[in-house]
């Protein structure tokens, strides 16, 4: 496994090490009420893997499709936690968002769908705001194959508390399990 890391942005995550980091240029630059500064395209030599993609969200929160329904997340300083509005559907509800699924870097991991087969996952890089993080999608024939990736990332943040070393060792470790065989 090899680590990358953009300082500039302020996160890193692991792959495969036979796997390559390319730099696309930025074909949309519009995502979720917010702009995506910088792609990377992480990826085996058959051309599957994952993007990430480097988004700014300066109004704060982040809204984007979520099967049929337009989901909006936002940290909530009144209760100091991470929340989910969930609204064009049945009713608008806002609870709290399960963070059960965090990365290594203890950051929350929100999903987008748009359309069918369309997911992307959103990362906000910050403990408490979402002006910065990444947005990942699958690319290939296998379109969950950012998830283990999403996993290892950890912001340079100094608001997020990163799981032990142990903890990281031991995600690193799945993931290149879940890699093996791609």
């Amino acid at each position: 496994m090899t680590q990358y890391t953009d300082s500039g942005f302020g996160f890193s995550f692991w792959y495969p090490s036979n796997w390559t980091v390319s730099q696309p240029a930025v074909t949309n630059s519009q995502f979720g009420g917010g702009t995506i500064t910088k792609a990377l395209r992480v990826s085996n030599d058959l051309g599957n893997g994952f993007e990430i993609f480097e988004t700014s969200f300066p109004a704060g929160p982040i809204t984007t499709p979520d099967a049929g329904c337009t989901g909006t997340y936002f940290f909530s300083t009144t209760s100091k936690q991470w929340m989910e509005t969930v609204s064009g559907c049945d009713e608008l509800q806002t609870t709290a968002y399960d963070t059960s699924n965090n990365t290594m870097g203890n950051l929350p991991v929100f999903w987008s769908q748009n359309g069918i087969s369309s997911v992307s996952y959103i990362v906000p890089l910050s403990a408490t705001s979402a002006t910065k993080a990444l947005v990942v999608s699958g690319i290939g024939q296998y379109p969950n194959a950012p998830i283990p990736a999403i996993k290892s990332i950890i912001s340079s943040d100094p608001s997020t508390t990163p799981l032990t070393a142990v903890q990281q060792t031991q995600t690193i470790q799945t993931e290149a399990n879940a890699y093996a065989n791609q």
